[in-house]
């Protein structure tokens, strides 16, 4: 409940800041417009494209897909939410590479049809308890991954596993190279502290 208001009042702050001065009602539509109707929107017209026969079941095949391309990412392969943009597009015979909001629970459907939900509601739990979980960890990075990660749950409502995975990924990748860079100034550091304490040679 708390998301699509914050982000209704994040449009109404930016609304502000442009200078366009917006109303209450218009911070009642900002807040309203949270919850992404278009998301539910889009559902739909998978559903019924399923429900017609004018699109095909993936069977998990974009959540393997997604997988896949973290670690062979020449592959080609678009995500959900490019294919879903490119394939209305063409619905409305426009070229002008817009995009549109996809979800965790419209790749569900488009993978396993209406059971899918329920199957893409398992697997954000996972993400999220997994997040939480790592949260619980004493690390010396912990501020600054919290601060990463922290808006990862609203990529989850609204956007499909490759690109909450990719996030995963390069945050995961950064922090690796975190600790490598601290690893190597502690060591130059702890180098020069033994050089200070060395005591002066006498040699005569």
């Amino acid at each position: 409940i708390f998301l699509p208001i914050f982000l209704g009042f994040a449009n109404f702050i930016e609304g502000l800041a442009s200078g366009s001065a917006p109303t209450l009602m218009t911070l009642a539509i900002y807040s309203l417009s949270g919850y992404e109707f278009q998301i539910m929107e889009n559902q739909a017209i998978i559903v019924e494209d399923i429900k017609n026969r004018d699109l095909d079941l993936k069977y998990g095949e974009t959540y393997f897909r997604a997988m896949y391309d973290i670690f062979v990412p020449t592959s080609g392969w678009k995500p959900p939410s490019e294919w879903f943009a490119e394939r209305i597009n063409i619905l409305k015979d426009v070229d002008d590479g817009s995009g549109y909001a996809f979800s965790f629970v419209a790749e569900g459907i488009l993978n396993f049809g209406n059971i899918g939900a329920v199957i893409a509601g398992l697997i954000a739990a996972i993400l999220l308890s997994s997040l939480r979980l790592l949260y619980s960890i004493k690390l010396f990075l912990k501020p600054a991954m919290i601060a990463s990660l922290i808006i990862l749950p609203y990529y989850v409502y609204r956007s499909d596993f490759s690109d909450v995975i990719k996030r995963v990924e390069f945050t995961a990748i950064s922090f690796f190279i975190l600790i490598i860079i601290y690893l190597i100034v502690k060591y130059i550091f702890r180098q020069g502290t033994v050089t200070k304490n060395i005591p002066p040679q006498n040699y005569n």
